[in-house]
């Protein structure tokens, strides 16, 4: 069943941008921003960004990009 989010406390200001984003986008505020966090919980948080660098950055696991590759060559 969904669940309903609240946020208090919106600044005016802030209200109105996000309603005009809404409005240009042909949808309800609840439509519009209910995407908006739908793509901000499908981003990595920063601990998940920085335990994937660290594992894809072991000795070893990942050849040098060409462009430095190109650029030792050239020595």
């Amino acid at each position: 069943m969904p669940k309903m989010i609240q946020i208090r406390n919106v600044p005016d200001e802030l209200h109105r941008r996000l309603k005009a984003r809404a409005a240009l986008a042909a949808m309800s505020l609840s439509e519009y921003l209910l995407n908006e966090i739908k793509l901000v919980a499908e981003r990595p948080t920063l601990a998940e960004l920085r335990r994937y660098a660290t594992i894809r950055t072991e000795p070893g696991d990942v050849p040098p990009p060409p462009i430095v590759q190109l650029g030792d060559r050239r020595r």
